[in-house]
């Protein structure tokens, strides 16, 4: 049984609220397991984090992991002001390379971020995800 082009397209749409949903779920799951350690040993393989062990657990960004993941799980837990921001990516363990300053690179996207609407700021300038 075929369905109706509208009702297509209704359930496509629905679809993709749910994968954004969802893809936010993650990013707050994995904000809350950088900040607390909790669950540190059994990490989920889609977060952009790798854990190791110790009397603390550390978060430590896995190989590979660019910028923009660090700073959507980083805002997965609330919204933060671009310096509160800054200081999530230098604590999370991120390496960044280059002449330009990382406090710079993460303004800088940031705004991006803001631009291509995946990002907003509130009233007092703070940032979060748009769901």
């Amino acid at each position: 049984m075929a369905l109706s082009q509208s009702a297509s397209r209704e359930l496509t749409a629905e679809l993709k609220t749910l994968e954004r949903q969802r893809q936010n779920l993650d990013q707050r799951i994995a904000a809350i397991r950088l900040l607390t350690g909790v669950g540190a040993l059994d990490v989920d393989h889609r977060l952009p984090f790798s854990f190791s062990a110790g009397e603390q657990a550390t978060a430590v960004p896995a190989d590979g992991v660019g910028l923009r993941a660090v700073i959507r799980t980083v805002l997965a837990g609330g919204h933060m002001a671009p310096s509160q921001v800054i200081v999530a990516v230098k604590e999370s363990g991120y390496k960044h390379e280059g002449k330009t300053p990382l406090e710079t690179r993460v303004y800088n996207e940031l705004g991006r971020l803001k631009k291509e609407e995946a990002a907003d700021r509130d009233e007092k300038g703070r940032y979060y995800l748009v769901a």
